[in-house]
């Protein structure tokens, strides 16, 4: 079955859009090894099958966790339009209330995956289609626009002097020192000033 044909059924099955299975300390459940588990809700990544959240490779990895991601987004969506499609009764507000506070906890896990990942130039931008996601077009920093691999990180260090105005004393000033994790040390007038890191 496929998210149109999902979608315009009259009724959704309550057990095909049950919640996602907690992550493990290992880290993310791939949905599709869970039972009960709905393909059609569960987004390709650049227009293929998504890799699986533990693959050995970062990029796939991380592209696995965004589709688990937005799958868990998808079927709490589902289930919120499941219950705003029922006949109004007694309750209906609470269940309701419940539920996007449910997809709300999805969207904030989501959020904070791209916390994680955006220091690595991960971008994941979903492609949506009657508000579920279908497709996340990943793009990563190590990766050019055809995939190839970029040159590796080079780190460049460079020293500048700051000479401190007459008769100051470095002591004086409050020093935050970020650099080489190797102990260096800055003379200054009266005594060495020791920093490690």
């Amino acid at each position: 079955m496929n998210l149109g044909t999902a979608l315009n059924s009259e009724s959704m099955n309550r057990q095909m859009i049950s919640t996602l299975p907690a992550a493990t300390d290992d880290g993310i459940i791939d949905p599709r090894e869970s039972a009960g588990f709905a393909s059609e809700y569960f987004p390709t990544t650049n227009g293929k099958e998504s890799p699986v959240a533990s693959s050995s490779d970062r990029n796939s990895r991380i592209m696995g966790e965004f589709a688990a991601a937005y799958y868990d987004i998808n079927r709490q969506y589902a289930k919120l339009l499941q219950i705003r499609a029922e006949p109004p009764r007694t309750g209906m507000a609470d269940r309701e209330r419940e539920q996007m506070q449910n997809l709300e906890r999805a969207l904030r896990s989501r959020d904070e995956l791209e916390d994680r990942c955006a220091p690595l130039g991960v971008i994941v931008e979903p492609v949506m289609r009657a508000g579920f996601a279908i497709d996340l077009k990943c793009g990563f920093g190590n990766v050019d626009a055809l995939g190839r691999t970029r040159s590796e990180l080079v780190i460049i260090t460079g020293s500048v002097p700051i000479p401190l105005p007459p008769g100051a004393r470095l002591e004086n000033y409050l020093v935050s020192i970020e650099g080489p994790s190797i102990p260096f040390y800055a003379a200054t007038d009266s005594a060495p000033l020791k920093c490690e890191n």
